[in-house]
Formats: structure tokens, sequence, C-alpha cells
């Protein structure tokens, strides 16, 4: 489920039985990356590191749960973004061109001022709100990013500089 490509586009990621794993669609084996039940979505960057939406049970058996980032190799996942305390669901995470930081998706929340599109930093532990008028995955093209309003198809102008919209 919820399939992603490598910067590269020579690996899928994908989520299945409960894991996070990757294959090269011309052959090859299946890897499995980490423990990733619910896994929503995923973004991987030219450094090696993917951003997911999900829970997983580290080396030291604690549930991490919410946005997750863990070395394409393989590894132990950590939070990537810092969860304040309030349960969110965050989805769809995508990150943007420089690498570093990524638009996702808070859904549900026990706060409903928290819902909408955010970016965050690999860099960070914090996260921006971009807009609250987006409900639903985001991807970034050309200066944009692009959501579905309304069964349409939607652009909006980014300023990757300030990281706004424009």
């Amino acid at each position: 489920m919820y399939p992603f490509w490598s910067p590269d586009n020579r690996q899928v990621g994908f989520f299945s039985g409960g894991k996070l794993k990757s294959v090269d669609p011309g052959g090859g084996a299946v890897q499995i990356i980490c423990d990733a039940p619910g896994g929503a979505g995923g973004t991987w960057n030219d450094h090696g590191t993917i951003v997911f939406s999900g829970n997983s049970l580290n080396r030291s058996s604690r549930i991490v749960e919410g946005l997750l980032k863990v070395p394409a190799s393989g590894g132990d996942p950590q939070p990537a973004i810092k969860t304040s305390g309030s349960s969110a669901t965050t989805l769809w995470p995508s990150f943007l061109p420089d690498g570093d930081h990524f638009l996702y998706f808070i859904s549900i929340t026990t706060n409903s001022a928290r819902k909408g599109v955010y970016v965050g930093s690999l860099n960070s532990m914090e996260s921006k709100m971009l807009t609250s008028k987006v409900a639903g995955n985001t991807q970034f093209a050309s200066r944009r990013f692009f959501y579905v309003r309304d069964r349409s198809l939607m652009a909006q102008s980014l300023d990757l500089e300030r990281l706004q919209r424009v």
C-alpha cells in the first residue's frame, strides 16, 4: 500500500505486512526497512532518508507514532516532528526539492485548529502550518504544491525560501 519512489526512480518504497519495504521494480529481492504497522504514505530524499506516516516498534520495544524518519538502508525509526502531546493523524509526507523540508497533512486531531498542511524539516522537530484550507494529500512540482478540492486539481505557488504560500 501507499507506494512511493526513491529519488533516482530505481526503488519503490511501500507498506506490506506491517513493514516498510523497498524493491527494485526491474527485479530483485524485497528489502525490509523497518516495522511500520499502519503506514500511510512515505517520501524518500536523495540523502537516503525516508519520512513516513505510521507507527513503529523501536529496538527499546517502545511504540513510536506519527511522522517518522528512517535511513532507506534500514534502521530504527525516529520521530520526524514534535507531536506536542496531542493526538493527531499525520498523512502523506512529501519532500520538497531541498531534501530537508517536507509537506504533510494533519487530518484527525483533538484540536481542530491544527488540521491542515504543514511544512516540517529533518533539521528541526518544529513544523509550520502552510494552510488550513487544504484537506488531503499534497505534492510539490514546478514551485507549486498541488492538491484536490471538490474533485478538481488545484495548484498554489510556494515560496521555497520563506516556506509559505504566494
